[in-house]
């Protein structure tokens, strides 16, 4: 009897996690329903309820800050549904996801960011999870190839569910939040001017066509676009917005033609042009000015711009001879950076020991000096010669092979890519920015540094930040500073 006992013990023992996890996952309440990818299920909600043709946008985020859907609805006379969320979804997601909403009539609009992540099969399961959390049936849409990623995903997405059901939801400021979208699925949120220092976070836009088109990608798109076909649907291609800033060094237009006419010849079947792109892409690298925080995210007058420019392509595109009559607003101007010596950071590294680019209203941290190469720890100053210092950038602290500790003051607005690439003994990155609006930074931040190295957040959530777009890739990296 008493190893009966214990054998059912055990086996409850074994199977209660394995019970839990799903309950916990699935039946829990939503924990995750006011973070960005979450706006996700709205897209999905208007999708069921739209009866009519459309205009279908399928994109990540660059979609998401960069269209005016209800422009576009009143120049093509056909409602558009701005179905572009976030590039940690996955392009491949987005498009599974739209698969049963393909309508007759339908004009379906591809518009990945240029990159290679969102120009291939990429998928994140956790990310997935996170967005649907609530409305799980959608779950349904999610390719077969992918489901055993979710499965695989439960645990990590349980743990982190737990972990705020113990404390609380996280609920974003500013407007990486799912409340930023509008009922078309634009991001409605005041983005008045340029906010990165220097115009840009990194010169890594390339039309390198073999370097970001991946083949296994194509063949998915050429799939999706004969079922479209098959349901009386046209798919268009276009580009996202660029940074015109951030072009890598060396592009230039034959590039750009090169790459476009290498995607068109992939998106045929023989002689039949099976996705049909609509776009130039010298037309979608845009000045600096109409961006936002990223390289791909458009300000308010940016997201007009570039709708007028959709429109044109459209209505070629589809036939219809009326005139745009949306007008090109001017690019904004950002204000002069103010400040004096309240700026001055208590304990700041000399600012004499770096290398300052004077970027006119403000200055740069490009490099450092001897004397700053062989310290163990520095506080980044925030402030020289009249003017602040609001960037560190790309390659900026590689000569200090032996600094173990860096603090970045509230004052510093932006850490370029690879800006302590080279730092190989770098064990803590301290952030003081009381909030992740406050401070942008590039998708390299980690590059060169050892794995062990930590980010702490001495005045800021750590949650904020993890749920941020320009932070979130480092959720694993970061921690409260104790």
């Amino acid at each position: 009897m008493k190893k009966k006992i214990i054998v059912i013990a055990a086996v409850i023992a074994i199977l209660l996690p394995v019970i839990a996890v799903p309950c916990v996952a699935f039946f829990g309440a939503p924990m995750f329903d006011n973070v960005f990818t979450a706006g996700v299920i709205d897209k999905l909600d208007t999708l069921e309820r739209t009866e009519e043709k459309k205009v279908l946008v399928i994109g990540g985020s660059s979609s998401a800050f960069g269209l005016r859907s209800d422009l576009l609805t009143q120049e093509l006379g056909m409602k558009v549904v701005n179905f572009g969320v976030y590039a940690s979804l996955g392009t491949k997601l987005m498009i599974d996801l739209s698969r049963k909403y393909v309508k007759e009539g339908d004009v379906i609009l591809l518009a990945p960011e240029l990159d290679a992540q969102t120009y291939s099969l990429y998928f994140s399961a956790i990310d997935t999870l996170k967005g649907l959390d609530g409305r799980f049936g959608y779950l349904s849409g999610v390719a077969k190839e992918n489901r055993i990623e979710i499965a695989g995903a439960l645990w990590r997405f349980t743990s982190e569910k737990l972990k705020y059901m113990l404390t609380s939801k996280p609920d974003p400021d500013g407007v990486y939040n799912r409340r930023s979208f509008n009922e078309y699925g634009d991001i409605s949120y005041p983005r008045p001017y340029n906010i990165m220092q220097g115009g840009y976070v990194a010169k890594n836009i390339s039309f390198e066509y073999d370097s970001v088109v991946s083949d296994d990608f194509v063949a998915y798109l050429l799939d999706y676009a004969r079922y479209c076909s098959s349901k009386g649907a046209q798919v268009f291609f276009t580009y996202a917005p660029m940074n015109s800033a951030a072009r890598a060094e060396g592009e230039t237009q034959k590039e750009m033609a090169d790459f476009n006419r290498r995607l068109g010849e992939a998106f045929k079947n023989g002689d039949e042009q099976l996705i049909k792109i609509i776009s130039q892409p010298n037309r979608y690298v845009i000045d600096s000015a109409y961006f936002y925080d990223t390289d791909t995210h458009l300000n308010d007058a940016g997201a007009i711009l570039r709708t007028a420019r959709l429109a044109s392509d459209l209505k070629r595109a589809l036939g219809i001879n009326t005139p745009v009559a949306i007008s090109e607003p001017k690019p904004p101007e950002a204000p002069v950076e103010q400040g004096g010596e309240e700026w001055i950071t208590p304990g700041q590294t000399d600012p004499e020991l770096f290398v300052l680019r004077d970027d006119g209203a403000t200055y740069s941290i490009v490099g450092t000096k001897s004397g700053a190469q062989s310290l163990s720890e520095m506080i980044l100053p925030t402030y020289y010669g009249g003017k602040r210092i609001t960037l560190v950038a790309k390659g900026a602290l590689s000569n200090c092979k032996t600094l173990e500790k860096v603090v970045v003051p509230e004052g510093i607005r932006q850490i370029a890519d690879g800006a302590f690439d080279g730092c190989s003994s770098l064990k803590g990155i301290y952030i003081a920015a009381k909030s992740s609006d406050d401070i942008i930074a590039g998708d390299g931040l980690l590059v060169g540094v050892p794995d062990s190295c930590t980010i702490y957040l001495t005045n800021a959530d750590v949650t904020d930040f993890n749920n941020h777009y320009s932070w979130s890739k480092y959720s694993d990296r970061m921690k409260k500073a104790q």
